[in-house]
């Protein structure tokens, strides 16, 4: 087989392997199932934080791969473009997410949140400032 056509099947298997593991992670970090409840295509207005970080479920890590929106009506989450395979956009109103405490897993502080999902609540960690910066819009929305 010619090297250009191997190259080109290394890295088609490399996108198509990339592909499988960023759709199976929204499945095991629970991203999938608040998408079911939360999807959204549009963007609010607010605070845009980006190279934003969260844990899903305590072990589902998106490292400085998230934009977030600090808005009234809600708790704006998105992947960065190259990650949205099967990470649709989340917009969680306020009163969905409910703060647990403030503390630090692994050396990484964080606000340890709740977010509802029918009847069931998924476990999510944000950057603590970023959670206090979204005070006013929890109040302006009437969250506290």
């Amino acid at each position: 087989m010619p090297p250009a056509v191997i190259a080109v099947l290394v890295v088609a298997g490399v996108v198509a392997w990339t592909v499988f593991l960023v759709f199976v992670l929204s499945r095991l970090t629970g991203w999938a199932t608040l998408a079911r409840h939360y999807a959204t295509d549009a963007e609010p207005a607010g605070e845009r934080l980006t190279w934003e970080g969260a844990r899903l479920k305590s072990w589902g890590f998106y490292n400085s791969c998230l934009v977030v929106i600090l808005s009234e009506r809600g708790l704006y989450l998105a992947t960065f473009r190259p990650f949205r395979i099967g990470h649709r956009p989340l917009l969680i109103p306020w009163s969905n997410v409910h703060h647990v405490r403030d503390g630090t897993i692994l050396g990484q502080e964080g606000s340890f949140l709740e977010v509802d999902a029918g009847s069931r609540r998924i476990a999510l960690l944000l950057d603590r400032d970023t959670w206090h910066k979204g005070a006013r819009f929890r109040e302006a929305a009437g969250a506290g």
